[in-house]
């Protein structure tokens, strides 16, 4: 009987020990397993694509109003586009162009684009030859345009252009008989670069060009295209 107990007592043990040997071999087993399959998890969530990686976000955009004002030079070209009518003449202000300002407001509903009214007054030309009465030829314009810019660098430097129309007025009067004025549309572009002082402040340097009127029916007669060269001050206004 103690012979039997002996032998049944090394045969429990030796199944302990080859039980507890291949408890041990599964749990390394297992704690590979659970490694890898974490391993794998971790490159999937990287190379799995939108539907796993989370895209960033877009740079938010507010909608603004902004608000420019400019001087500069406008060349009217009076003269040069009709030399035989001043050539009579021998004391002229502003034959070809002088000093010009310029207004706008303008709303950017898109990061990029903006539409934009505005309007200036172009230099007067004189004429102080006692032979032409004090006669003076002056002209304003107002226009209407969509606005596209583009950063070029750290948000800070941008350039633009305007594409839209103008509405021009001119007169020409004098101390005698002479009181003539007419208005027409012409085309507008308009190009520039704006750098941005403060958060809400810029200045920029612009060209602005307004078509020529060919229409010899009008009472002002035909009129040059007028370009224009401005520095501007502006404000984004943030809401």
């Amino acid at each position: 009987m103690e012979l039997f107990y002996k032998s049944e007592l090394g045969s429990i043990s030796t199944l302990i020990c080859s039980l507890t040997l291949r408890g041990n071999t599964m749990s390394v087993k297992t704690n590979l397993l659970v490694a890898a399959a974490a391993v794998l998890g971790v490159s999937s969530a990287y190379a799995g694509g939108p539907e796993m990686m989370a895209a960033p976000a877009a740079p938010s955009f507010t909608p603004f109003f902004y608000a420019e004002l400019g001087l500069g030079f406008a060349e009217t070209a009076y003269e040069d586009f009709d030399a035989s009518a001043f050539s009579v003449f021998n004391d002229i202000d502003n034959a070809n162009g002088g000093m010009s300002y310029a207004g706008d407001f303008g709303y950017q509903f898109m990061p990029h684009m903006a539409v934009e009214l505005g309007g200036g007054m172009l230099p007067e030309l004189k004429i102080n030859d006692a032979s032409a009465q004090n006669t003076k030829l002056s002209s304003w314009y107002a226009y209407g345009a969509g606005r596209i810019d583009t950063a070029v660098m750290n948000d800070k430097l941008d350039v633009f252009s305007k594409f839209g129309l103008a509405y021009r007025s001119g007169s020409a009067k004098n101390d005698g008989t002479l009181d003539d004025s007419e208005t027409w549309y012409a085309p507008f572009f308009g190009a520039g670069a704006s750098y941005s002082v403060r958060d809400n402040i810029y200045v920029a340097l612009e060209y602005n060009f307004i078509g020529s009127q060919n229409d010899s029916e009008h009472d002002f007669g035909t009129v040059p295209s007028a370009n224009i060269y401005l520095g501007k001050v502006g404000y984004k206004f943030n809401f």
